[in-house]
């Protein structure tokens, strides 16, 4: 299976079974899900775990019920060009940590670079480079 769209409720068990199972999927539509936080390491592979980095995932498309990107959520998927952030307000450390294919769309590196540090250490959109 190369893609795959989901519909209603997904979790973190969910997440880690599509990261540690679907091992050639390109694309993921989560958009109609009712996802408000995509969990820390949702989507990512850390090589201390055993894991070696994703080099399938190019496509993502988040809800726009999602407020919150976790830490690590997208760490080391290395083919990942597009992301679909959604209306992601709050991006946490290492969200896109080791995505270095990251190109288009709202996650494009041009995007990031107009984030902000909050206060609470994670990151948050600014106006500069959202694309909103």
């Amino acid at each position: 299976m190369t893609a795959l769209a989901i519909k209603g409720s997904v979790d973190a068990t969910d997440l880690a079974y599509i990261r540690n199972t679907l091992t050639k999927l390109e694309v993921l539509d989560l958009s109609m899900t009712d996802m408000v936080t995509l969990p820390g390491w949702g989507l990512g592979f850390h090589p201390d775990d055993g894991y070696q980095p994703n080099t399938t995932l190019k496509e993502v498309m988040l809800p726009a019920s999602l407020v919150t990107i976790g830490k690590s959520a997208f760490l080391n998927c290395r083919a990942l060009d597009y992301v679909d952030t959604g209306n992601a307000e709050t991006i946490t450390e290492y969200a896109f940590e080791g995505c270095s294919n990251l190109r288009d769309g709202p996650a494009s590196p041009e995007w990031l670079a107009g984030l902000l540090r909050s206060p609470a250490g994670g990151l948050q959109r600014s106006a500069v480079g959202c694309g909103a």
